[in-house]
């Protein structure tokens, strides 16, 4: 039976008979997930088994030899991980922009502009985190309106630099990459910065007030 789970630095006992892995997951789940926390690893003996199924689980047995790493995560801790992304991608893709917009506009050879494909899908993943970002907390929360509203404005020249890009029109892709994305990436990684110091300030006081409530029922 199932001895410890480690949490990081933290081995925490299992008080209870747990033989398989699914039972480990379902009392994880009941005694340790709290405010819409997730867990982001599961780990059984250095392997990765986050993704099995209920069946799968219930078909891997634990002894007391088994090394359970699981790591918790609240909604706030994911959006402020997938802002850090944003924020690094953003300023990484502004710092080689200029380079590579030169390049477009200098060259006619198809073969020097996979950095400009890279960067499209660059740009599409920062889109796609701020979509997962909407999905942890709400997209009408006031604090998401100004990475929201970068976002709307970055699809518009995106779409028309793939398509610049599909045309092979490369100077068109060095005007849209100077005049249209490089300002956009500039403030969402200010934005996105914002944005962190945001979700820490609701967190902190999340934690503060959870903490003045276990006071008073002492």
């Amino acid at each position: 039976m199932l001895k410890k789970i480690e949490m990081g630095q933290n081995e925490i006992p299992v008080p209870i008979p747990i033989k398989s892995l699914f039972e480990a997951w379902d009392w994880i789940g009941a005694t340790l997930l709290t405010n819409n926390c997730v867990v982001t690893k599961f780990n059984l003996n250095g392997e990765d088994v986050l993704e099995l199924s209920s069946d799968e689980m219930q078909l891997i047995k634990l002894n007391d030899k088994s090394k359970l790493e699981v790591k918790i995560e609240s909604p706030w801790d994911l959006s402020i991980n997938s802002l850090d992304v944003i924020k690094d991608l953003s300023s990484a893709i502004e710092v080689r922009l200029k380079e590579i917009a030169v390049q477009c506009w200098e060259s006619t050879s198809e073969v020097h502009f996979t950095r400009v494909r890279s960067t499209a899908n660059d740009i599409t993943l920062i889109l796609d985190l701020i979509n997962h970002i909407n999905g942890i907390m709400d997209y009408s929360h006031k604090e998401m309106a100004p990475i929201n509203g970068l976002a709307s404005m970055l699809k518009i020249p995106l779409k028309k630099l793939n398509t610049s890009i599909q045309n092979c029109d490369w100077k068109n892709c060095s005007i849209i990459l100077l005049n249209r994305i490089e300002p956009i990436l500039r403030e969402l990684a200010n934005e996105s910065e914002n944005l962190q110091i945001s979700i820490l300030a609701i967190k902190n006081a999340e934690q503060n007030a959870t903490q003045n409530l276990n006071v008073q029922f002492k």
